[in-house]
This record gives C-alpha cells, structure tokens and sequence, in this order.
C-alpha cells in the first residue's frame, strides 16, 4: 500500500513538472526595456547584432585596405624626385615645391592617408616597409612643402 501511494504521488508530481516544461528561465531586471536600462536577463541575443556591427567599424578603421596602400605608394613614389629637386635651391626647386604642394594637398591622397592610420599609427596588417612608408608619407605631408 505504501509503494502505491509513493507511485502515485510521483505521478502526479511529475505530471506537474510536465505541465510546466514550457516555463522559461528569463527574468525582467526592472527600469526601462531599452537604451540600455533594465531589460529580460537572458535575451543577451539582442545585442548580438549590435555589438558585431560595432566590432565591424572598428575592424574597417584598424585595417589596411589594400587600394588604399597602392594609391599611397604610387604618389610617394612620384614625390621622391620631387623632394630631391625642391631641396636643391635651383630654379626648378620653386616648380617642385609647387607641384609638391599640389599633390601632397590633394584630397584622394589625403583620405587613403587618413584610412591607413589610426590614433596616428600605421593600421594593423602592414608590412614593415608599408608601415615605413605611411610613417613618411605622414612626415611629408605635416612639413607641409
């Protein structure tokens, strides 16, 4: 008689537990369910989405691109002569310096600089002579010819 209570008393109490299996463990913290404050502990998910695109953008500002580093590398190899030229003191110095001007002002130029530095150093991915040569092409930009 006594097993048979005890079965049956298993019984019912697992056919409460069943009735009961679509319960979920997610709890509202309290405050308000967005910007941040309060929200369901557990719903972490609906960040997910969020944090990768933030992720993204600051992958995209610490990577080297690599048109970028091409249109840089092509401009700095025409303003090597350039600069040769224009520290020489002779009549075409004043025509380098002005060409100098010109090339190291343009804006195309300026912006793939900009890409391949970030919090003024060179970005992530670079070689040691890319890095050199983006450190340069910063130093002759800043002395501003």
């Amino acid at each position: 008689m006594l097993s048979s209570v005890r079965s049956n008393t298993l019984r019912r109490a697992v056919g409460r537990f069943n009735m009961k299996a679509t319960f979920t463990n997610i709890t509202y913290s309290g405050g308000q369910a967005y910007d941040g404050q309060g929200g369901f502990c557990g719903s972490a998910g609906a960040n997910k989405v969020q944090a990768e695109e933030i992720f993204q953008a600051y992958v995209d500002q610490a990577v080297a691109h690599a048109e970028d580093l091409k249109a840089v590398s092509a401009i700095m190899n025409e303003i090597k002569p350039l600069l040769n030229a224009a520290k020489t003191g002779t009549d075409d110095a004043i025509d380098a310096q002005r060409k100098l001007k010109k090339m190291l002002a343009h804006r195309q130029f300026i912006e793939c600089l900009e890409r391949l530095e970030y919090k003024s150093e060179p970005v992530w991915g670079l070689s040691i002579d890319e890095r050199k040569m983006v450190s340069e092409a910063r130093a002759t930009v800043n002395e501003g010819f």
